[in-house]
């Protein structure tokens, strides 16, 4: 439920959340790295300051409002990996330039089939997770900086 009103306070709009998804998603095309690191870097600074502010009995709802962020930023960084993953699929394929809903759910199944490797198939979802967080980070933080 937290993170609904997070989500309805930072986007107001789903149109919102869809364009920053393929903005995300265009933003993995030239490099991968950088965006996997302040992914991963994200997740860990959200999930150790969640579980400290938690703890403590004051900042409780702090804490909470801290992890929900981080999943509402994890959901969108796994569209935008999907996205950008399903397009490149598409792409290798030969069947044309996909849609957003069709590269969407090409793309999840996609990661859905890799998960179901053992060992290697869950940490190459996390890393797409973890890109796919960076890169919607990156995109808020350009969007914040051009709108100043």
């Amino acid at each position: 439920m937290a993170s609904v009103v997070l989500l309805a306070a930072l986007f107001q709009r789903i149109d919102t959340c869809l364009q920053l998804v393929e903005r995300s998603a265009a933003r993995l095309e030239g490099r991968r790295l950088i965006p996997t690191l302040w992914g991963i870097a994200a997740a860990i600074v959200c999930v150790v300051a969640a579980a400290l502010l938690i703890s403590t009995k004051i900042l409780a709802l702090l804490g909470v409002v801290v992890l929900s962020f981080g999943l509402v930023a994890a959901s969108l960084g796994l569209g935008a990996a999907a996205l950008w993953l399903g397009t490149r699929i598409a792409e290798v394929a030969e069947t044309g330039e996909p849609g957003f809903l069709p590269g969407l759910k090409l793309g999840l199944v996609t990661l859905l089939l890799a998960a179901l490797l053992p060992y290697a198939g869950w940490l190459l979802v996390l890393l797409a997770l973890a890109a796919g967080i960076g890169a919607v980070l990156e995109c808020l933080v350009v969007q914040r900086i051009d709108a100043s």
